[in-house]
């Protein structure tokens, strides 16, 4: 989230053909797993991918949160790590990133980029105390993106769904945590949330007590996190 404070492939098949003529005395060329090219895997910052070299390997989750309700958007990825390698893992992406401005703790912001790192506040898989790296592009990436995002976060039947939800509006922060231990977090944020719509969304889940989701607000705003998986 904002660092503000510191943050279907449908194969079309004609009809079958006619038994096809082997000739068995010629054997078939051997097959070569290695020929097989890798697929490629997508940036985790289309908009900047120069940015990928921040993942932290052997985090304890990865997360992507989007921020912004207008054109000007932040996209963040985040990696949750164990409070004892903050001194690497700063160390390591200042080194990445001076070239651009940026020196954690003093100078968490540069051009198109916030960075963070430190404590966060657990969703609804507590694992303790831990702190996680946020680094973000800011004003670059798309509002479609996002929207595009979350529309896929509230795809899922464990989203927040009804009336009430549809009263609150298009939330503007929307992120999905995915834990080592095969856990997935998804969240949501309305700001400026209506007081009785709000009170009614955290009255009905706590009468429901399903620990899997929770909410609250933080000052004006609606805070949502559910359990996607499992």
């Amino acid at each position: 989230m904002k660092a503000r404070a510191a943050l279907v492939a449908l194969v079309a098949c004609g009809p079958a053909a006619g038994p096809a003529h082997v000739d068995v005395a010629a054997p078939l060329p051997p097959v070569s797993v290695s020929e097989a090219p890798a697929a490629a895997r997508a940036p985790l910052f289309p908009e900047d991918p120069s940015l990928d070299a921040a993942a932290v390997k052997g985090a304890l989750f990865t997360q992507e949160t989007w921020t912004g309700a207008g054109e000007s958007q932040q996209h963040c990825r985040e990696w949750g790590i164990d409070p004892a390698r903050d001194g690497e893992v700063r160390d390591t992406i200042n080194a990445l990133l001076a070239p651009r401005g940026v020196h954690l703790p003093e100078k968490g912001r540069a051009k198109n980029i916030v960075v963070a790192l430190g404590a966060y506040a657990s969703g609804v898989v507590d694992r303790g105390p831990r702190d996680k790296l946020v680094v973000c592009t800011e004003g670059v990436a798309s509002l479609a993106a996002h929207r595009d995002f979350t529309a896929r976060l509230m795809a899922s039947p464990r989203a927040p769904h009804g009336a009430d939800y549809e009263a609150l509006g298009e939330p503007d922060v929307a992120w999905r945590r995915v834990h080592a231990t095969a856990e997935v977090e998804v969240g949501f944020r309305w700001p400026n949330a209506d007081a009785t719509v709000a009170a009614r969304v955290i009255a009905t889940l706590a009468t429901k007590h399903d620990t899997r989701f929770k909410a609250h607000l933080r000052g004006s705003d609606l805070w949502w996190t559910g359990l996607e998986k499992p």
